[in-house]
């Protein structure tokens, strides 16, 4: 729609940015990934703001850092989504404590956070801006845009910014939650299937006598939740002081392992097992030094599966 004429510079710039408020909200109303959504409010703010990166940072309070969760830049750069970068304590204490914008105009000549200043000048930004996402609810992290050039944010830009980052805020909070419950209703699957199969060898179990016959059940059931290649059931012969193989599942297999071989206690994965009474876990190299009759197995739980 095309402006009214007669109208002041400072008129234009105020319509433009509502328009461009209108079209954030608009865009947070499509893409509930946030990747997606800070491309598009990169094409959207770069008509109204100078800046040359923008990012979404969010806390990761267990190591104590900030990580960089979204970055899109235009310029080259190493530093990537997924880098942690230590809470400086001034900075955490201005933007996520006390909720206010940090506004630096040229980090060359800024002394306070010296760390962060190291990092950027590196990517040659000279001016920074960062704005603290609060929903009603809580805090979700902070938004940050920088650029090349000197002194390139005013009042009237942060006032700006911080009309667009209320907004972007709940775009983030929304989309952690909606990760949230993925994540729930995925570990709600895994564990059905669990009980699923947990079912399934309990009916095997009393309804098959013949102890290869459980074993095969048992390890078609495991395949649909575990990938493994080889199963086997060593019964322990304390006379012998041996384990003995008592029943074999490897389609796989080359008849180097057959049924009734005989294991030693000492130095092999099912021996290990047993005098310890717990699961042994052993992969590669380390599987094949046990006996190189299973070479070629590998991630081994003895007496249980390989794959």
């Amino acid at each position: 729609m095309p402006l009214p004429s007669g109208l002041e510079a400072s008129d234009v710039a105020a319509v433009e940015r509502y328009r461009a408020l209108l079209q954030v909200s608009e865009s947070i109303a499509v893409h509930r990934d946030l990747t997606a959504l800070f491309r598009s409010l990169a094409a959207l703010l770069h008509r109204l703001v100078t800046f040359d990166f923008i990012c979404l940072t969010l806390p990761d309070p267990a190591h104590n850092v900030v990580r960089l969760h979204v970055l899109e830049s235009s310029l080259p750069t190493r530093i990537q989504p997924g880098l942690g970068i230590p809470m400086v304590d001034n900075v955490r204490q201005l933007v996520w404590e006390n909720q206010q914008p940090l506004v630096i105009s040229h980090l060359e000549r800024d002394e306070r956070f010296p760390m962060l200043s190291d990092t950027l000048a590196k990517d040659g930004i000279q001016s920074l801006c960062l704005l603290p996402l609060t929903t009603a609810q809580q805090r979700v992290g902070a938004m940050g845009i920088g650029s090349v050039q000197r002194s390139a944010y005013d009042a009237a830009d942060l006032e700006f910014l911080q009309q667009v980052a209320a907004q972007v805020a709940v775009a983030v909070d929304n989309a952690l939650n909606f990760q949230n419950a993925q994540l729930y209703q995925q570990e709600l699957a895994r564990e059905r299937d669990r009980l699923k199969l947990l079912l399934e060898v309990n009916n095997a179990l009393v309804s098959t006598l013949d102890l290869r016959q459980l074993l095969s059940a048992i390890s078609s059931c495991l395949r649909r939740v575990t990938d493994h290649d080889y199963a086997s059931v060593g019964l322990y012969d304390q006379a012998a002081q041996h384990i003995r193989l008592q029943a074999l599942d490897f389609p796989g297999g080359k008849g180097l392992l057959h049924e009734e071989m005989l294991f030693p206690l000492q130095g092999t994965p099912s021996g290990e097992a047993v005098l310890n009474r717990k699961p042994v876990l052993i992969s590669g190299a380390k599987l094949e030094a046990c006996d190189p009759s299973v070479s070629g197995l590998r991630d081994c739980v003895p007496g249980v599966s390989c794959r």
